[in-house]
């Protein structure tokens, strides 16, 4: 648990430097939107593995917040510090992103162990890309 706060906050750091003067970075346009891991789930309750980036600000299924940092790497990778809240509870939440080459699939690496998991876009299917019209996140 540690070593994933000492990454994390590392990342910070790093990436505090690179937008000085820029207080609330951006998550670029091909990583927004809704994600999940099945096309029948998306944009419902029976999606527990469902996310939504955004500008500004990601929800998961068991938590939401603001990002507090972007480290943009190439065309298909990013790294998001955000600044998540379930509960009562609020943590530091560090991932990475890549993007496949048609942006339709999402794979996010997070943890100790970097372990991987799989998302597609959920309007794939319609083949679209970029921000989308996000769903009412209820509380």
């Amino acid at each position: 648990m540690k070593s994933q706060y000492a990454v994390a906050i590392a990342v910070f750091f790093l990436s505090s430097s690179l937008f000085a003067g820029n207080s609330t970075p951006a998550v670029p346009g091909p990583f927004l939107g809704d994600w999940g891991t099945s096309l029948t789930d998306c944009g419902t309750e029976a999606d527990d593995t469902s996310l939504h980036i955004g500008k500004r600000h990601v929800s998961y299924h068991a938590g939401s917040g603001p990002v507090q940092s972007v480290v943009v790497r190439g065309t298909n990778e990013v790294a998001l510090i955000a600044e998540l809240t379930s509960g009562g509870e609020t943590w530091l939440d560090a991932s990475t992103f890549l993007l496949s080459l048609d942006g339709n699939q999402l794979t996010e690496s997070s943890g100790m162990n970097r372990e991987s998991f799989v998302r597609i876009r959920c309007n794939s299917i319609l083949g679209a890309r970029g921000e989308i019209t996000p769903r009412v996140h209820r509380t």
